[in-house]
């Protein structure tokens, strides 16, 4: 999925750039095609990631003007809502699903609500697990522990 990004805004940016190319040939516009590119590569990238804000920031900054934002934003929005219509799910999403990868859902589940990260961890050495405003002393003691590979600070 990593080669797809720039290939993505490429793509956009080329289909931008011919659509705003025939709307002059044809009398509509009088709007230089360039602009036309700009917006289709954000659409595109945004309908290939399901990223709005990303894909605005990018883009506005690559071209280095943010009077085009609100065009650029609108491109995008047009683009996501047509894309949630034909897709549950971004590309890269879609290649993690399909080839049945684990996948960390965005929301833990409601059974940790009131669960103390500390309550999860395996039981450590009294000494292993540090109070915030633990001395040199007893971060020197933690680490000379040998079988613990990770020091929890408990508050």
């Amino acid at each position: 999925p990593g080669g797809a990004f720039t290939a993505t805004m490429l793509l956009g940016g080329l289909f931008g750039r011919s659509v705003g190319e025939l709307l002059r040939d044809l009398g509509l516009v009088r709007t230089v095609s360039g602009v036309y590119a700009v917006v289709g590569s954000a659409a595109m990238l945004c309908g290939f990631k399901q990223m709005t804000l990303a894909a605005v920031i990018i883009v506005v900054e690559c071209v280095n003007d943010l009077r085009l934002a609100p065009v650029v934003m609108l491109g995008v929005a047009v683009s996501l809502s047509v894309n949630w219509r034909m897709n549950r799910r971004g590309h890269d999403e879609e290649q993690i699903v399909r080839k049945g990868l684990p996948f960390l859902e965005g929301e833990a589940p409601h059974e940790l609500d009131n669960v103390a990260a500390l309550s999860l961890c395996a039981p450590l050495p009294e000494e292993a697990v540090l109070p915030p405003e633990a001395t040199v002393d007893a971060a020197r003691r933690a680490l000379a522990e040998a079988q613990v590979s990770h020091y929890p600070i408990r508050d």
